[in-house]
């Protein structure tokens, strides 16, 4: 999109990052700097910067030297490259109290590196309009998943057993199309139809399976028209999250299944993304993942420059708890190619170029990540490769089928492309 001759808003300053603490040391995220308990620096160069960067990132994680060495320079290792263990040498002198016998950098014989001791995360001092949430890391969850659902199997209202077919169906086909949210977690069909025909209470289910969320619906016939309804229950609470009702012709009984699971597909993403943003900011100590779905409930509520900027803010912050999260990366590439579509931002190159990399990280992470797949597509359209964008939509729609984004910027691709 050309930017010629429109009136632009100038870029604002990027959200603020808490800083990291760990044994005596505060890392500064945002200065690129480490100082002592006392104040006094401690002196890196950019690659220990970033080498510890990625340790703080991932307390407790055993990180590989092929992981690092591509974090850091975005290559391959051979068997004998020593580059990172050079690296780690020299940053254990500057930070650890005995080099030759270090507690926060520690070797996994044959595997790779682990930081190993505990960070907090300080408070963060809002410079702009917009704060940036705190992101401490938070306590191992032992409750039901985040985004964990399962769909009951629909009650056949029609009046007529032999349409327990369609009905089943609508349940098969709504739960594969759950499957596909980004992070959810859907219980599988053999287990959740153990409960069909029974009346067993929501919240008992809910603890059986470890599930946060419930989903029952039921289905009805008159003449030739079908009624599917479904409701979205709290498991914990048994409270109703979201009801939602579809009226359709019966034209082609298939085709009317299709339309009516991707039209409840489509409302129960927003209606679980915002239930699950409501939870996490209410969480003392929100994680990477809390931080990537407030950002979700943000875009949910409309683009604007705002919007924007607040969730840009919670995927800055989810990325420096976990450089190597997918949906902050994503989310965060989501944002700049926004920003760079609108022509919005003085940096639209570097915003285009910033969004290549992460959703390419991504997909290494994600390899069949179809909103990556189609954001990327997005970028070879902006780099004019029009044949490369197409290959990246038909990707995103083979991988998502319900994504009509992917299949409406085919059709524009085609039609740059003359």
């Amino acid at each position: 999109m050309d930017c010629a001759g429109s009136e632009r808003t100038r870029a604002s300053l990027p959200p603020r990052v808490a800083p990291v603490r760990f044994a005596s040391f505060t890392l500064d995220l945002d200065g690129c700097s480490l100082s002592r308990a006392d104040g006094g620096p401690v002196p890196l160069t950019p690659k220990e910067f970033l080498l510890l960067r990625e340790f703080v990132g991932h307390p407790g994680r055993v990180l590989s030297r092929q992981y690092l060495l591509d974090a850091l320079t975005g290559r391959c290792a051979d068997p004998f490259d020593r580059n990172i263990d050079v690296l780690v040498g020299r940053l254990r002198r500057k930070i650890e109290t005995n080099p030759k016998q270090p507690t926060l950098i520690l070797t996994a014989p044959g595997l790779g590196y682990k930081f190993g001791t505990p960070i907090t995360l300080g408070s963060i001092k809002a410079d702009s309009a917009i704060a940036t949430p705190a992101a401490p890391a938070s306590p191992a969850n032992t409750g039901p998943p985040r985004l964990s659902i399962v769909v009951l199997p629909f009650a056949n209202l029609t009046g007529d057993a032999t349409q327990d077919h369609f009905v089943d169906g609508v349940t098969e086909s709504l739960t594969t199309d759950l499957a596909r949210i980004g992070g959810a977690l859907v219980i599988g069909r053999n287990t959740a139809f153990t409960y069909k025909g029974k009346s067993v209470d929501l919240k008992q289910i809910g603890r059986e399976l470890n599930v946060r969320y419930v989903l029952e619906g039921s289905v009805q016939r008159a003449a030739s028209r079908m009624r599917v309804s479904a409701q979205l229950i709290d498991a914990e609470s048994g409270c109703h999250v979201w009801a939602e009702r579809f009226d359709k012709p019966l034209a082609d009984i298939f085709d009317a299944q299709d339309e009516i699971v991707a039209h409840l597909a489509r409302q129960l993403d927003a209606a679980l993304i915002s239930a699950e943003a409501r939870r996490s900011a209410l969480s003392p100590q929100p994680d990477a993942t809390d931080l990537t779905i407030q950002r979700r409930a943000w875009l949910h509520e409309g683009i604007t420059l705002d919007h924007l900027a607040r969730a840009g803010g919670f995927f800055d912050c989810a990325l420096a708890l976990a450089p190597a999260d997918v949906g902050a990366l994503i989310g965060k590439a989501w944002v700049d190619m926004t920003l760079a579509d609108a022509c919005t931002a003085d940096d639209r190159s570097a915003r285009v170029e910033a969004a290549r990399a992460a959703l390419t990280r991504a997909l290494q992470v994600a390899p069949d990540h179809a909103l990556a797949h189609f954001l990327l597509g997005r970028v070879e359209i902006c780099d004019n490769r029009g044949l490369h964008a197409i290959a990246g939509f038909d990707r995103a729609s083979t991988f998502d089928r319900n994504l009509a984004a992917a299949h409406a910027a085919i059709g524009m691709a085609k039609l740059l492309m003359g």
